[in-house]
């Protein structure tokens, strides 16, 4: 129990470790000037739109993103930091004349080793997968870059304690599948983050353990880069692994108390260290840094929200131009605009109910939730909250009439809509498109509701209507979790705007900035 006692001990250190050296006399910073900087991140915003992402990833990705157009498809393997540092700042990634220049040096440092693997990668690997392995690895440096820019040693910590909590319902040890769990509830890491992280902690002395390939990896790129890139790929299997999401699923509960100290570390980290000596003010801080977050996640909804339905009418107009007015052309000889008007407007409709019948979390959930993130803060044990892990066994006949019921779902509610709009006059095009949309409209307003559920520590009671509706709307579900993937591989518009418009925009963006800085430059010459 020694890691739950030092809990308090180790924010107020991860705290300081997380702050910035302060800059030297004289030291000169990192500046973009001009009005270019509003036309890039007006970009990045746009291109946001029909990239649909968790928030939380998107700077982390436009770092893999840069990296990847600069290295693999401009070839440019000199080094780059500040030219990274500066499209950063350019798309309000991070702040403007705040890092100073010797962080694009330590830039360089992290990416030597990163760009003395790729030779290595790319003589081991053949297209397809040679280009995944290289996105792969980049992924990696992202994550390492986004640390470095923003030290990440206050999510460590809390991360780490929660892995110590979910092994304390197992009776086991921390594992990497557990801190794995623990990665996935609390920072929704993807397999590129969590292997990262993952590198960080654990046992350094067992041969393969994670830690230890990374070690070799630094030592030796060329030589250890493949089994770095193993285990990414078994951490992309253990995460799409059933069985590693329903655990996560069973233990999400666990993980409010966490966000709501990482909250606190983040916004109090001047007074942390009185606030544990004085339990009326930590009581506040808790309550007022709660309130807080929810109207953030209410924010945060509702832009999740708009920035889905943009993607979806951007994809539909793409569709409809691809797909159903040529098939309507083809086959009628005009346009069908009642199918082309419901599926226009249906998506978008249900998004909108989907955000109006979002419910924040209740009083009870609240008060429970406070307790326990003081309780956590305070080094006390606090109470187990879900059920001991435990996969309950169900007989032959039982698992039998479960997948009949599970069929009978998708027969049903597939079967109900294909009819109802047969008898609206759909033809195969028009019903593909409706079954398409209302499938990733589905997915997409499922993911948003339940991220409006990431501080909540009970269970709130759902009526028969509730359980009815999952009855018909989960096939729809599992058909757009599929289809949402599928999209964002082959999205043709992302395409075009990452290797036939971004690279030539930024080259123009760059030279119109070296002018005006010439400019400048004169200017002061004649003060």
């Amino acid at each position: 129990m020694s890691e739950i006692m030092q809990l308090k001990d180790q924010l107020i250190e991860a705290i300081k470790t997380s702050q910035p050296k302060p800059l030297a006399a004289g030291e000169s910073v990192i500046e973009i000037h001009g009005a270019l900087r509003h036309l890039t991140a007006f970009y990045e915003r746009l291109r946001q739109l029909i990239d649909y992402q968790e928030e939380r990833f998107i700077r982390r990705l436009a770092i893999r993103r840069i990296l990847f157009r600069r290295i693999l498809i401009e070839g440019d393997r000199k080094p780059i930091g500040e030219a990274l540092a500066r499209e950063l700042i350019r798309a309000a990634y991070i702040e403007n004349a705040k890092y100073p220049t010797r962080t694009a040096m330590e830039i360089d440092e992290i990416l030597k080793k990163y760009l003395a693997a790729l030779p290595a990668v790319e003589r081991r690997y053949q297209p397809p997968e040679l280009i995944r392995m290289q996105r792969r690895l980049l992924g990696i440096a992202a994550a390492e870059i986004e640390d470095y820019l923003t030290p990440a040693y206050i999510d460590r910590v809390l991360a780490e304690r929660l892995a110590v909590e979910i092994a304390s319902y197992t009776k086991t040890n921390v594992t990497d599948d557990i801190r794995l769990i623990a990665l996935r509830q609390f920072l929704k890491a993807d397999a590129e983050l969590a292997t990262w992280r993952l590198t960080q902690r654990g046992d350094k002395t067992t041969p393969g353990s994670l830690p230890t390939i990374w070690e070799k990896f630094v030592a030796t790129p060329g030589e250890h880069v493949s089994e770095l890139l193993r285990e990414i790929v078994k951490c992309e299997f253990l995460i799409n692994d059933r069985r590693i999401e329903a655990r996560v699923r069973h233990y999400q509960r666990l993980t409010p108390p966490y966000i709501l100290l990482a909250d606190l570390a983040y916004e109090r980290a001047k007074d942390i260290h009185l606030l544990a000596d004085q339990p009326d003010k930590l009581d506040r801080a808790l309550a007022s840094l709660l309130q807080e977050r929810l109207e953030w996640t209410e924010g945060k909804l509702h832009r999740a929200m708009i920035r889905a339905t943009v993607y979806i009418f951007i994809t539909k107009v793409i569709i409809g131009i691809a797909l159903e007015i040529p098939y309507d052309l083809s086959t009628m000889g005009h346009i069908a605009y009642l199918p082309v008007i419901i599926n226009i407007l249906v998506p978008p409709l249900l998004m909108v109910i989907a955000a109006l019948s979002i419910r924040p979390p209740s009083s009870t959930n609240n008060e429970i939730l406070l307790k326990r993130s003081k309780m956590l803060f305070n080094d006390g044990d606090i109470p187990f909250l879900v059920e001991f892990e435990g996969h309950r066994p169900r007989s032959g006949f039982k698992s039998f009439f479960n997948t009949l019921f599970y069929f009978a779902a998708y027969v049903v509610s597939f079967g109900g809509v294909i009819w109802v709009l047969n008898r609206l006059s759909f033809n195969i095009a028009s019903m593909l498109v409706f079954l398409f949309f209302i499938s990733v409209v589905g997915f997409f307003a499922f993911r948003i509701r339940a991220s409006a559920k990431e501080m909540a520590v009970i269970r709130e009671s759902e009526g028969i209507a509730i359980l009815i509706f999952d009855f018909f709307a989960l096939p729809f579900l599992r058909i757009g979790r599929w289809l949402s993937v599928t999209v964002r591989q082959i999205n043709v518009v992302l395409f075009v705007l990452d290797f036939l418009i971004e690279a030539p925009l930024k080259v123009v963006f760059v030279a119109i900035e070296d002018w005006f800085a010439f400019l400048r430059e004169k200017r002061e010459e004649l003060s």
